[in-house]
Parts: structure tokens; C-alpha cells; sequence
């Protein structure tokens, strides 16, 4: 795959402070969803288009990542899905680990969430990317987890 700056993304989708309500879990045989919409390209001026506003929700159910669970606005569990100990791949997908969350020690103690992550097949795509794309990819993700007071602009998923 030639070297494209698309191929260099850690993070390539993420929702900030989604309600733990909004989310369809699952029954029986139907496995649950975990929709949103993409948003426009980073940089885009003006309110959403007609089409945009329009457009079929996407399902985020198979990705992988980083998720932050919340309680009244209040940070309260950081965690990751795809990765196991001694940094071996797994099975986990943000909506496996967010749905285990709703019956461990955890249940009821969270009402939002913000994930990062990228699809699990986007992952073996992926070209080596640099020290210094992983820290801007970090940063914008830890400024939008922590909110700092300080901070005057929010950090940049480089796209």
C-alpha cells in the first residue's frame, strides 16, 4: 500500500460524550448497535448540509480502541479494546467492552461515554506511523477526555 497520509491514522472515528441510554445493547439474537454519524471533514465551515443531516447512521460496533466512561460529567474509568496483556490482539470491540461494563463493577456507576478508535480491519492497513503523529494523535485525545481549562483550542486528529 503506497504511504498516504490516510494509512498513518491512529484514530479514525471517535464520539465525545455519548448517553449510555442512546445506545441499542442488544436482545436475544439481534446483537446491538453503536450508531453515530461521521462528521463532516476536520476544517469544514458552516452548518451541516441538508444531505449530511440526512445521511444513515453509522454502526461503530466492530471497532477498536480507547472508550472513557463518565458519571455526571465526571471521568470516572479509562479502558481499551483489541488489546490484551503483553500487548497481544483480542476480540474485544468497543461495544463488547462497553456492554460488559453495564453488569460489572461498573454498572450503574456510568451514564456517558467517549470512544477513539478505528476499525479492525483498517488496522492491518495501516503503514508504521511516527513518534510525532502518535503524539498529536495522544494529545488530541487527551484534551478531549480531560477538557483542560487552560487549553484555547482542542487538539488535532490528523486527517
Amino acid at each position: 500500500m503506497p504511504e498516504t497520509q490516510d494509512n498513518k491514522i491512529l484514530i479514525t472515528h471517535y464520539g465525545l460524550f455519548w448517553s449510555e441510554r442512546s445506545v441499542f445493547w442488544g436482545r436475544q439474537k439481534n446483537p446491538g448497535e453503536l450508531l453515530g454519524r461521521t462528521k463532516p471533514k476536520p476544517g469544514r465551515q458552516g452548518a451541516p448540509t441538508t444531505a449530511e443531516k440526512e445521511k444513515e447512521q453509522d454502526d461503530f460496533r466492530d471497532y477498536v480502541g480507547i472508550y472513557c466512561l463518565y458519571e455526571g460529567g465526571e471521568l470516572i474509568y479509562v479502558g481499551q479494546a483489541g488489546v490484551g496483556k503483553g500487548g497481544k490482539e483480542t476480540k474485544s470491540t468497543l461495544f463488547k467492552r462497553l456492554k460488559d461494563h453495564r453488569t460489572d463493577h461498573l454498572s450503574g456507576r456510568w451514564n456517558k461515554f467517549s470512544w477513539f478508535g478505528c476499525k479492525r480491519s483498517d488496522l492491518e492497513k495501516r503503514e508504521k506511523i511516527t513518534h510525532l503523529d502518535s503524539l498529536a494523535q495522544l494529545e488530541a485525545i487527551l484534551i478531549a477526555i480531560t477538557n483542560p481549562r487552560f487549553n484555547k483550542q482542542s487538539g488535532a486528529f490528523k486527517q
